[in-house]
């Protein structure tokens, strides 16, 4: 009975060994999930704030081409009237240089 006892308790010790290790490496496991989960937490976290500054910038590049656009539009007009006193001064001249040659 003693050696069956003692064979009893070997194995109880064996299994019980096995079951620290089993979970000293849950433990571990566990351990480096949370830490991996923490980590992707922090980049989640990162990457919004890039994307809340990428969209800053182009509300910014946007208002940039809206106001360069208003002033295209703006020297356009300026540019198309212009011209068109430079054309209504030419017009002039040609009639003046005409009216000379005419006389001459």
């Amino acid at each position: 009975m003693t050696e069956q006892l003692e064979h009893r308790m070997t194995k109880i010790e064996a299994d019980a060994s096995e079951a620290i290790a089993i979970a000293r490496e849950a433990r571990n496991d566990a351990w480096m999930a949370k830490t991996m989960g923490q980590g992707a937490l922090q980049l989640a976290e990162d990457v919004r704030a890039m994307f809340r500054a990428h969209t800053t910038s182009l509300n910014k590049l946007r208002e940039t081409q809206v106001e360069q656009g208003q002033r295209l539009d703006r020297l356009e007009g300026e540019m198309k009237a212009g011209l068109s006193k430079m054309s209504l001064g030419m017009d002039e001249i040609i009639d003046l240089l005409t009216k000379a040659e005419r006389e001459s």
